[in-house]
């Protein structure tokens, strides 16, 4: 009996011995959580969705994005604003009126904190007037108007979530 406990005490201050050594060689990165942040603040930690934040403020988004909610918004990446550029025969996100580009944003955001395991197959509410995001649920992931795949759900912050996608999703033209 004996014996055991002194080998258990024994393996715990080699274990805390090492932990403290280790600690002076590892440097400590502290990220705020990211219930504490806006999903404005998150997305500017994306890289791969620079093109998105550029195109978002010049629409007048980044206030409401940083400040207001709960938001849901399905987040492009550079690569789908680039297919989505060459297909309009354009190549800057800055040649695009400013209402058809707050538009084509506004359909990618939809009122409301919508978690992937809440998602089913059916339709949403966007923020564009009279316009429904359509979504297939499957075993193999969520993909909105049959042309763009969820990459990466649940990029939970403060103020709504982000799901990351693949493609821009192009909303009907007005009547």
């Amino acid at each position: 009996m004996k014996g055991a406990l002194r080998g258990r005490i024994y393996f715990l201050v080699m274990l805390l011995g090492c932990s403290i050594s280790f600690q002076g060689c590892v440097e400590k990165i502290t990220l705020p959580l990211a219930a504490e942040v806006s999903i404005w603040n998150m997305l500017q930690q994306l890289p791969e969705h620079s093109t998105l934040v550029s195109a978002l403020e010049r629409a007048g988004l980044k206030v409401d994005l940083d400040t207001q909610g709960p938001f849901t918004l399905f987040a492009p990446d550079n690569a789908a604003f680039a297919r989505y550029l060459e297909n309009q025969l354009n190549n800057n996100i800055n040649m695009i009126p400013i209402p058809e580009l707050r538009n084509l944003l506004l359909f990618h955001l939809s009122p409301g904190r919508l978690l992937s395991k809440n998602m089913q197959t059916g339709s949403i509410l966007t923020f564009l007037q009279n316009q429904r995001l359509n979504l297939t649920v499957s075993r193999s992931g969520v993909i909105l108007d049959r042309n763009s795949n969820v990459t990466e759900a649940d990029l939970d912050g403060i103020n709504g979530t982000i799901h990351l996608i693949d493609n821009i999703l192009t909303p009907e033209p007005a009547n």
